[in-house]
């Protein structure tokens, strides 16, 4: 039977160090020590995917002071775990777990329009029409991070997803929360709108 397991910052050490480098390029991990400081100030939110007790996945989320919108950091599921429909298993679970939480949780996902080849879009616009599949909502929020174009989703954990200006200031309170200042004056993270034009573009993918 599946079910989701809040993770202690020991649990989430050790996937660190043995288990996320299996589906994470060394780029793409944040220091431990960066979530290990989230985490303290109880702005770090991770959990398991179990299935009698054997890991299958995790999904960790990242929240501002005070918040009630989380950004998901990162969602994987085991590479020999894949295929079987466990990431939307997971998502309908992680939906039950986190309601009590959070109003919604907010996704980054390549943004189609910004890739240089066939193949990447092609990627690209499959991991957003699973995470539609499974409930969530373009927004038209956007954030340029360490020079990779995002698209910005949203799934609702209860209720309607309020109107796109509040989740565009929960993204951008959660981005402040996440890293320092001086990245946002040298434009290393910016949040910003898409134009209307690119919006209805996307509502096809």
């Amino acid at each position: 039977m599946l079910e989701v397991k809040e993770l202690t910052l020991d649990e989430v050490r050790v996937l660190y160090e043995n288990t996320m480098p299996e589906s994470f390029p060394p780029s793409e991990l944040r220091p431990f020590s960066s979530m290990r400081e989230l985490h303290r100030r109880g702005l770090y939110d991770c959990r398991a995917l179990l299935s009698d007790g054997e890991l299958l996945g995790y999904a960790f989320f990242t929240r501002a002071e005070n918040g009630t919108f989380l950004l998901l950091d990162y969602l994987a599921i085991l590479p020999e775990k894949r295929g079987m429909g466990l990431g939307s298993s997971f998502l309908s679970l992680l939906r039950e777990s986190l309601s009590g939480k959070a109003e919604a949780f907010l996704i980054e996902a390549e943004n189609p329009e910004s890739a240089k080849k066939p193949e990447d879009r092609a990627a690209r616009e499959r991991r957003i029409r699973f995470y539609r599949k499974n409930g969530c909502v373009l927004t038209d929020s956007r954030c340029l991070l360490f020079g990779v174009d995002y698209a910005i989703l949203a799934l609702p954990l209860r209720g309607a997803l309020p109107g796109n200006d509040v989740l565009f200031n929960a993204l951008n309170e959660i981005y402040r929360t996440m890293f320092p200042n001086r990245l946002f004056r040298a434009a290393v993270c910016r949040p910003e709108r898409k134009p209307k034009s690119v919006e209805k573009r996307e509502e096809t993918i």
